[in-house]
């Protein structure tokens, strides 16, 4: 079983996933095997590994001590072609599809593709969308990729669904609060006005610190995943 079906059978069967994202960056160095043993023990489904900016030369060797202590799939979230190594059970072939720089909508994609087709990575079809939650964020600037204001659900409504006509599998939000801001019912209601499904993709988002109870009773935060963006939050 692939790693992309292990994750479908457990939205399946509970409704929604419990994915942590590890950043391989040297602010983590010293708790990377604690991270790692806390995610096995507290029942999470996968880890993502991957950051958008990498302050010194120790990712491979961090992925490969995350990969060594995990006892569930270690995916690759990428932040760039250079993180890309052995180490991962699968990657998310992502594309910026939210933006307009050509680099990262496929020129970062066309460089990495003989690597991992090398490596014999899994890949998981992935459509990245960044919303405008306020601030500028890492992946903003590193991007150079104007966000999706969040009054205009019907613009993020046409990226989702030209992602999902593409062939993504994933389709991957931000910012990490959109799950619990206006902009989910404005999506809805825009949705059902104009008789369109949400999404027939698998959908995720990150959860921040500032939103703990929306977790499953553990002190690791999650990511959650479901069919539908208007599917139960836990």
């Amino acid at each position: 079983m692939s790693v992309f079906e292990k994750l479908t059978k457990v939205v399946k069967d509970k409704g929604a996933g419990f994915i942590i994202l590890i950043d391989p960056d040297r602010k983590n160095d010293k708790k990377l095997e604690t991270l790692v043993e806390n995610a096995n023990r507290s029942g999470v489904d996968a880890i993502l590994v991957g950051g958008s900016l990498m302050m010194d030369g120790g990712c491979y060797d961090r992925v490969a001590r995350i990969k060594n202590v995990a006892k569930i799939p270690v995916i690759f979230f990428p932040g760039g072609v250079g993180q890309i190594n052995k180490y991962y059970d699968a990657m998310l072939f992502m594309s910026v599809i939210s933006g307009r720089n050509p680099h990262y909508l496929i020129g970062e994609q066309v460089i990495a593709a003989p690597i991992v087709k090398d490596l014999a990575l899994e890949t998981i079809p992935t459509g990245y969308m960044l919303l405008d939650g306020g601030s500028r964020t890492t992946v903003e600037f590193m991007s150079g990729s104007l966000p999706i204001p969040l009054d205009r659900p019907d613009i993020a409504v046409a990226h989702a669904l030209a992602g999902q006509y593409l062939g993504m599998k994933l389709l991957s939000y931000f910012p990490p609060d959109y799950a619990v801001n206006k902009w989910k019912d404005k999506q809805l209601e825009f949705c059902k006005d104009n008789n369109v499904k949400p999404s027939d993709c698998v959908i995720f988002a990150f959860g921040g610190d500032e939103y703990k109870e929306l977790n499953r009773g553990t002190e690791v935060n999650r990511l959650c995943i479901s069919y539908a963006i208007g599917d139960k939050l836990k």
